[in-house]
């Protein structure tokens, strides 16, 4: 019989984790816009570990960890309306609740704006504005949380306002 410890559940979350996002970073998703991206990674976010099934891997890079959290970066992906998707971050609890607490990841390519966004979620409230120091502050736009807890920020920065640059999910 093996013995699962705190950390190795979280590792063994991680991997089922990975293996749902349906797709290798790195590779282009030819089945997904930015959209249905957000929406795959939004579910895959939500749901236990016992759901978390069947699909390709992804490939995600340990670096480091806490007494509370592991922290992970993932590799670029290109979604098929080019899209490129980079710097992924990815941290996980090692509470009980293994769940992500945390993924956020930017956007580069095709601009997609701030109407576009509001279109696809027009609930956003404006949640962190740039205090003037460097055009990489962001403007921020957060959705109301959802039944999980779990809310959805797009990030503008101010070198280019009408762009969105960083997709966070995070739960409360």
């Amino acid at each position: 019989m093996i013995k699962l410890t705190r950390t190795n559940k979280i590792f063994v979350f991680l991997v089922l984790f990975l293996i749902n996002i349906n797709t290798t970073w790195g590779m282009e998703m030819k089945n997904e816009n930015i959209w249905e991206f957000i929406k795959t990674v939004q579910i895959t976010l939500q749901q236990s570990q016992s759901k978390i099934i069947d699909s390709a891997g992804l490939s995600f890079k340990l670096q480091r960890e806490t007494n509370n959290t592991v922290y992970f970066t993932g590799q670029a992906l290109m979604l098929k309306d080019q899209i490129a998707i980079n710097n992924v971050d990815l941290r996980v609890s090692k509470g009980k609740n293994v769940q992500p607490a945390f993924l956020s990841f930017e956007v580069s390519g095709k601009c997609i704006s701030k109407s576009d966004v509001k279109e696809k979620y027009p609930d956003l409230s404006l949640t962190g504005t740039p205090g003037g120091r460097s055009l990489d502050e962001t403007t921020s736009y957060t959705t109301v949380p959802d039944a999980n807890g779990m809310t959805l920020t797009f990030s503008f920065a101010e070198r280019n306002p009408d762009c969105l640059k960083r997709v966070i999910f995070d739960s409360i």
